[in-house]
């Protein structure tokens, strides 16, 4: 049930952020955005997990978190060596990606996404981490195997190519598209990023002056969009920085949602580590 309003204005208004915008929309644009990699998607891709080159891996992923979880994912007074990841998905927790791509079933990962302000609540309503905390991951820059995932919100079963249970091992990271055919066309609804090795993240932080830095152009672009009166067929997000982790729950971003988040994270800074809010920390590989 949870995409079928998403299909259903697919079907009425006949568009999404994929039809609307070119595919070098954001190439000379400020904000990272996967829309050229998606603009390439065919049917033919769906079931597959195939290697993303069109488009650079991105600089920064950005994973909302609890404070809670924050303290269980780096329990130490000390940084790890390296980048801790949770689990992308289990049996008895069946995330979207393990429902259609069962070959990362138990792989450590960690979902993420290209930028603060755009995966903030899931498919299900659900608010990532309360909006407690924001924890930024710095991709290492080089030779990163990303992988593009594309699966079919209809499928009744996997595809045996993502079935492989060596799906894991085959990616650093992985951008996971879920979308459903529509008129011999493939339509992404539902969007996310895994880190699937840790040695690619190069450095962490959830330093509030950092992070609410990150926030601001995205703040000050909603802001100038708002203010114009300008009425698009998409949400103002995606106008401004392409697709983004939940079209629908997209329309529910505007500048003042950006202003609310960046006082959450400040106003729960004090609660996380000391080390974690004290600008970028490096990793190691191993």
């Amino acid at each position: 049930m949870r995409l079928i309003a998403h299909w259903a204005l697919v079907i009425l208004l006949g568009l999404t952020s994929a039809t609307v915008l070119p595919s070098g929309a954001f190439a000379d644009s400020q904000f990272y955005s996967v829309a050229p990699a998606l603009s390439r998607v065919t049917v033919e891709d769906v079931g597959t997990a195939q290697s993303l080159t069109s488009i650079p891996p991105p600089p920064i992923l950005y994973h909302w978190i609890s404070v809670d979880s924050m303290k269980r994912l780096f329990p130490g007074a000390k940084p790890p060596k390296v980048m801790p990841l949770k689990t992308l998905g289990t049996r008895q927790y069946r995330t979207l990606l393990v429902k259609f791509a069962p070959g990362f079933l138990d792989v450590p990962g960690l979902f993420a996404w290209n930028n603060p302000v755009g995966a903030t609540i899931g498919g299900s309503g659900e608010i990532y981490g309360n909006h407690e905390s924001l924890l930024a991951l710095r991709i290492r820059p080089g030779k990163v195997r990303v992988g593009l995932v594309i699966t079919n919100e209809l499928d009744a079963q996997p595809s045996a190519a993502l079935s492989d249970p060596q799906l894991g091992k085959k990616f650093d990271l992985i951008l996971h598209a879920n979308g459903a055919i529509f008129e011999g066309k493939f339509w992404p609804g539902y969007l996310e990023w895994a880190v699937v090795n840790p040695a690619v993240v190069e450095a962490v932080t959830a330093d509030p002056l950092i992070l609410t830095g990150e926030m601001k152009p995205f703040f000050d672009g909603l802001k100038v969009m708002a203010a114009s009166g300008q009425r698009h067929s998409v949400p103002a997000i995606e106008v401004l920085a392409g697709p983004q982790h939940n079209g629908i729950v997209s329309y529910s971003i505007d500048a003042q949602f950006v202003v609310d988040l960046g006082t959450s994270i400040t106003k729960n800074s004090s609660r996380l580590p000391k080390w974690l809010t004290n600008g970028w920390t490096k990793l190691g590989t191993k």
